[in-house]
């Protein structure tokens, strides 16, 4: 597989947040995003280097996810603004 823009959401995944009529956040398992790294699992997944070190935060994150050979659902709520329902 192959990441021509591996920001963080891209490689990592996401939650889709949407907001409510009364103003709440809310989010369902339904709306949890793959990144590239789960859809390369078992395969290849190449990256340029230089675009990879431009972007923040996903360097350190391939580092830690590579230590320890698998991603946390903790490691979610480190970066997610509002808590999803």
């Amino acid at each position: 597989m192959l990441e021509t823009e591996p920001t963080y959401t891209n490689l990592f995944g996401t939650i889709e947040r949407s907001l409510s009529a009364s103003g709440e956040v809310i989010s369902s398992f339904l709306k949890i995003r793959a990144g590239s790294l789960l859809r390369a699992n078992g395969g290849f997944l190449v990256l340029n280097a230089d675009d990879l070190l431009l972007e923040p935060r996903v360097w350190p994150g391939l580092k830690r996810r590579s230590s320890t050979g698998g991603c946390r659902s903790s490691r979610w709520r480190a970066w997610c603004s509002a808590p999803a329902r």
